[in-house]
């Protein structure tokens, strides 16, 4: 997976001690994953020599699948010369679980219920923090005698942290686990002047359901506009640092389950039962009560009912290889059930009782 980023950062009000600025970020994948994200930071030097920052964004995806997906992202950090801390968090304005476009969707028998069954993508809320600390450094100015690298202002700094992200649909699984990386960082290219950044990057984490990624990266810092009067010091420079942040909306797909409901009367579907003829053909339909499904399978032979089976409000009682048309609850996902088991026979042995009873909004098929 490859992905192209640009990032423009934007000073709005710059004082001695204190930052005002805009992060726009847009990016590309390789597999038609598209984000973008808008964020306004304010960070501010402390007497302590510390720099504290809070920054809030929106950010828009595009996911593989063509579903979108938004989020408001916001997050504090504080940072040194030689450590930083930063936690961030993520909240999408719906998680609700989208249906994949021309995926597979069935309708289903679940326990006592029917259920439309299809693949589905959600976005999930969320949270990451790390502890980075600075593992060497070069300073040009200072004598390197011989050294190759004496020429170069450079930084090299680890980081240590974990993310944790989850989804209300108790059949998406949570997303959380450790995460590991580093960053090498050369300051004021001769060939890009004051103020550019060479940074390698190299990321780790390991989850449990995404297993261990890898991840390697290159960002290019180019300036414009008025170069800066002086060279900034080692903590002004950390003024202006990238935000951190995990730049996605998370999403995730998997396979969901919704509640289904009737397609021809918007009712849902209360509750879902297959009988035989083993069982009483009118007492299991009494007791399933309004707006349920009775499936009557004749694999096990003919019925025998000296009563009149009557349906109760809202209910459906099919035969088995019966068809319904039933549609998902939450994404409005349109199935046609199957009702499973064979056509069966049902003999009435009073001539003088009805075998079935019908009211409005039942079906018996």
């Amino acid at each position: 997976y490859k992905r192209q980023e640009l990032d423009v950062f934007l000073p709005l009000t710059w004082s001695d001690d204190s930052l005002l600025f805009a992060d726009v970020r847009g990016s590309l994948g390789d597999t038609g994953n598209h984000e973008g994200n808008w964020a306004l930071a304010w960070r501010r030097i402390t007497a302590e020599n510390r720099i504290v920052g809070l920054w809030g964004s929106y950010d828009l995806r595009e996911s593989p699948t063509g579903n979108h997906f938004d989020q408001a992202a916001f997050g504090l950090e504080i940072l040194s010369v030689e450590k930083e801390f930063r936690i961030n968090g993520y909240v999408p304005s719906d998680l609700a679980p989208k249906h994949l476009a021309g995926g597979p969707a069935t309708a289903v028998i679940s326990g006592n219920n029917l259920v439309v069954r299809s693949d589905g993508e959600a976005a999930y809320w969320g949270m990451d923090a790390e502890f980075g600390k600075l593992l060497w450094f070069n300073d040009p100015y200072e004598e390197k005698a011989d050294a190759w690298y004496g020429g170069l202002d450079a930084e090299l700094r680890a980081f240590v942290g974990g993310y944790y992200f989850d989804n209300p649909e108790s059949t998406f699984e949570q997303i959380a686990g450790p995460r590991v990386r580093s960053e090498l960082r050369l300051y004021d290219l001769a060939m890009l002047g004051d103020g550019s950044r060479l940074t390698l990057e190299g990321l780790i984490q390991d989850d449990q359901l995404r297993g261990t990624q890898a991840e390697g990266g290159v960002y290019i810092r180019i300036p414009f506009g008025a170069g800066p009067r002086r060279r900034l010091d080692r903590l002004q420079r950390r003024m202006v640092d990238r935000i951190v942040r995990d730049v996605d909306v998370v999403a995730h797909r998997q396979t969901t389950e919704e509640a289904a409901q009737f397609a021809d009367s918007g009712l849902a579907v209360s509750s879902a039962r297959i009988i035989d003829a083993a069982d009483d053909l009118s007492a299991s339909v009494a007791a399933a009560g309004t707006n349920s499904l009775v499936i009557v399978d004749g694999s096990a032979g003919a019925f025998a009912e000296s009563d009149t089976t009557t349906l109760n409000a809202g209910q459906a009682v099919l035969g088995g290889g019966s068809t319904l048309a039933v549609v998902g609850a939450e994404t409005g996902t349109q199935v046609t059930f199957t009702a499973p088991g064979a056509r069966p026979t049902v003999n009435g042995t009073d001539t003088q009782q009805d075998v079935f009873q019908i009211a409005d909004d039942t079906l018996l098929g």
